[in-house]
């Protein structure tokens, strides 16, 4: 993708599909001036501050040359027809509203939210999955796992010594907390006891199932995340 190719669209208004022609990823987008539109996507990509976190992640893997405008569409409807090319494209780099849920805030350990990290997914979608897999074992099976396979779930309290560290100096999460007078002296928590702020959305039909359950919703997410592989 030349600045010679981009130019050729100056002043045009319509559709554009930017692809990724390594893996074949999509970005749609649409704008009265579609030249300077997809030079303010690669300025945002080479200064690492684009919309679409994937599409930045494969940027910096592959690097510009991957990228090519697949298709530009002049239309005056812009707007009805981005919205039709996303439907029926579905562009991976593009995000879309999914299915109604709830919103659940919990502090999850600092191992566990690295380990989600890596997979380039977002938390809600990496707990939706592993709600699934919780809620397809048997009450039986889950204790069998959770009590013998990953007894080093529970252990997030306990510093390397063994004893127990106060749940309210474990809920302390960075630097930031210690400009606060009100912890002023004290030394920042190891990452292995840190707790990090986190808010998932659940989908209404987890939460159903959730409530069936005696136990509070962040304790059987995180049970469920430490089935799925993203325990401590």
């Amino acid at each position: 993708m030349n600045s010679a190719e981009i130019d050729k669209f100056k002043n045009i208004s319509g559709v554009y599909i930017i692809r990724n022609a390594v893996n074949g990823k999509r970005y749609i987008g649409s704008s009265g001036n579609i030249s300077k539109r997809i030079k303010r996507h690669l300025y945002d990509l080479a200064n690492r501050k684009h919309i679409s976190k994937s599409m930045q992640i494969d940027w910096d893997e592959h690097g510009r040359d991957a990228f090519d405008i697949e298709e530009v569409r002049q239309t005056r409807c812009r707007l009805k027809v981005e919205k039709e090319y996303q439907i029926r494209l579905r562009p991976e780099y593009c995000k879309f509203p999914g299915p109604p849920g709830i919103s659940i805030c919990l502090r999850l350990p600092f191992a566990v939210t690295e380990k989600i990290r890596a997979t380039k997914d977002s938390l809600s979608t990496v707990a939706e999955r592993s709600l699934a897999r919780y809620f397809s074992m048997t009450p039986s099976m889950r204790y069998e796992l959770l009590h013998e396979n990953i007894s080093g779930w529970n252990l997030h309290l306990r510093n390397s010594s063994g004893n127990n560290v106060s749940k309210s100096a474990a809920t302390i999460v960075d630097k930031r907390h210690y400009k606060n007078p009100k912890y002023k002296g004290r030394k920042p928590l190891p990452a292995s006891q840190r707790r990090v702020p986190c808010c998932i959305r659940v989908p209404v039909a987890a939460m159903t199932k959730i409530k069936t359950i005696e136990q509070l919703p962040t304790k059987v997410i995180e049970d469920a995340l430490a089935l799925s592989g993203y325990g401590e």
